[in-house]
């Protein structure tokens, strides 16, 4: 039987998700994301290590600067329609799906081809910055955008079925290549090169990979009806979409104007090492978009994934942000090497930031899920008006330490999605936040102090101090709340073991 014997002319086959099958895969969701993260992470983490260790933060930086002139143009290279097809409540359909990847590979050729056209513009706006290739750089970033759009049909089937797995293997073997590739050649002496090439094959590479774990037919169906059908959605997420990464590629165009290449360094160095801790928020919001839009009429049961969410959050993420915090410059002297130390400032804002972005992102991801892209545009245009009111003046005083602090003053305007969340489902989040914020706010704060009184002078005395922290937080949890995990641990083994 062929691979696609199986599907119709119009119904594409889908998986039944009844209420335990769809708790099971929830679970499963956890594991695999959790998995595909920590390995991400850890390839991410050991690869950047190496380059901070060869490379110079003005090479990150001119790398970060030519990404910020394609993200710019790329932000009108999706109509958004991938997302929608993860929403749509009813079973896709074979004309839909090649009706969406037409629009996305046109809108991405077309990105694509400005692009190529005014790299040499592009260019002139930052040449000492880019440096003699700068046009080079972008012109080959440029077919990237054409990369994503072949693999974001796949990943949206793959989402939709909650198949988690697969986006595991899928995004593990693209890392590694782009990675790999990235420190073989700054290795070899390539510089900035090492980034673009790594970037523009990893990309490629993950196209081909996707689509291989979730074929689907292939064709250039250009039927409007279909697209009308997801429009709606589909145009509002991505003005949300246009609106968050505009905000992003200027921020970072505007630093590297006004600061230098080193700087938008070693606030990329910054903000990747803050955002850390936030992996917990990104597994689940992942998962949570593509579940909560299988079970949005049923609002006792979005109520609990809200809470238990929130609450799982909240015990994982906020000791990893107050560890960071507490062992900040021995991490930075002992493993990326004290050259990097002009951006702890940074760092510490950016720590401050992710206490509420942790629940901000899944807050915006439900409310996707409810269909409310609308809301999510808004919200996210406040957000970034807000965040400019603070960040130009900031940042002509302090430097590029003022964008990180005026990210730390406008996440507070992530309350927001709480509020129009709270409208929709009636959930409680402080009993869930409270106790583990404070109880990792103590662990912090005797890490800090012993390290203060006893200097880690070692990579081994650091992994000692982190695992003391980590063994005091989860002793006083459990003398705290240690009911209720084993209740929630008992619940869990339930779902695994049904046979339903």
């Amino acid at each position: 039987m062929g691979i696609f014997d199986q599907l119709t002319d119009t119904k594409l086959a889908t998986v039944v998700l009844t209420p335990m099958v769809l708790k099971k895969k929830a679970v499963g969701g956890v594991f695999f994301l959790g998995l595909k993260r920590f390995l991400l992470q850890f390839i991410s983490t050991g690869s950047n290590i190496i380059l901070a260790r060869i490379l110079f933060p003005e090479d990150f930086g001119a790398f970060a600067i030519a990404l910020g002139l394609v993200s710019f143009w790329s932000i009108f290279a999706s109509l958004g329609l991938e997302k929608a097809l993860i929403q749509k409540k009813t079973n896709l359909t074979k004309g839909e799906i090649q009706s969406t990847f037409f629009f996305s590979i046109l809108t991405a050729l077309a990105a694509a081809l400005l692009i190529f056209v005014i790299a040499p513009f592009l260019y002139q706006l930052y040449p000492s910055q880019l440096g003699k290739q700068g046009i080079s750089y972008l012109r080959l970033l440029s077919f990237t955008l054409i990369a994503l759009s072949l693999r974001n049909v796949s990943v949206a089937i793959i989402e939709r079925k909650i198949a988690y797995e697969k986006i595991l293997i899928g995004e593990v073997i693209e890392m590694t290549i782009m990675q790999g590739l990235t420190v073989f050649l700054a290795l070899k002496g390539y510089g900035v090169f090492s980034f673009i090439l790594g970037t523009f094959f990893g990309r490629f590479a993950g196209a081909l990979i996707f689509y291989i774990l979730s074929p689907w037919p292939l064709g250039l169906n250009i039927s409007t009806r279909f697209i009308r059908k997801l429009w709606d959605f589909g145009i509002n997420f991505q003005l949300n979409t246009i609106i968050g990464s505009f905000n992003t590629a200027m921020l970072v165009l505007f630093i590297g104007k006004i600061s230098g290449a080193p700087a938008v360094g070693f606030l990329n160095w910054a903000g990747g090492l803050a955002a850390f801790p936030r992996a917990v928020s990104d597994i689940v919001g992942q998962m949570i978009f593509p579940i909560c839009s299988r079970v949005q009429d049923d609002r006792l049961l979005l109520r609990l994934i809200i809470e238990k969410s929130a609450q799982f959050i909240s015990f994982a993420a906020f000791p990893l942000i107050a560890l960071l915090a507490a062992l900040a410059k021995p991490i930075t002297v002992l493993i990326y090497t004290d050259k990097w130390l002009p951006g702890l400032p940074a760092f510490y804002f950016f720590s401050l930031q992710s206490i509420l972005l942790i629940f901000g992102s899944i807050f915006m991801q439900i409310l996707l899920a409810l269909g409310k892209a609308r809301v999510v545009r808004n919200i996210t245009l406040v957000w970034v008006v807000v965040q400019w009111v603070f960040a130009l003046p900031l940042v002509l005083i302090y430097g590029y330490t003022g964008l990180a602090m005026a990210g730390a003053l406008d996440s507070a305007t992530l309350f927001i999605a709480f509020i129009k969340l709270r409208k929709e489902i009636q959930f409680e989040l402080l009993p869930q936040v409270k106790p583990y914020l404070f109880l990792s706010l103590f662990t912090g704060l005797i890490i800090f102090i012993a390290q203060m009184k006893y200097p880690i002078e070692s990579v081994v005395g650091l992994l000692f101090w982190l695992c003391i922290g980590a063994v005091l937080y989860l002793a006083i949890v459990m003398i705290i709340k240690g009911r209720q995990i084993i209740q929630d641990l008992y619940s869990l083994k339930k779902i695994l073991t049904s046979s339903e």
